[in-house]
């Protein structure tokens, strides 16, 4: 296989494998408060567990204009 048709193939897959994990991550954090519900009645223990990382673009923006 060429080079190139190997790189692209690489990049692809780790996308999908991307796409996948955060998939998998917004399932665990639905169904953790879910189940906190389930045990508690409501959500107030598990508030800060649905926050998310900011981007690398996001971050650049924050740190530029201070």
């Amino acid at each position: 296989m060429e080079k190139e048709n190997v790189k692209s193939y690489i990049e692809k897959d780790q996308q999908n494998l991307e796409r996948e994990i955060s998939n998998l991550r917004e399932s665990v954090k639905r169904k953790t408060a879910e189940l906190e519900k389930l045990e508690t009645g409501e959500n107030k223990k598990m508030k800060g567990f649905d926050l998310r990382g900011i981007s690398s673009d996001e971050l650049y923006n924050i740190t530029e204009k201070s």
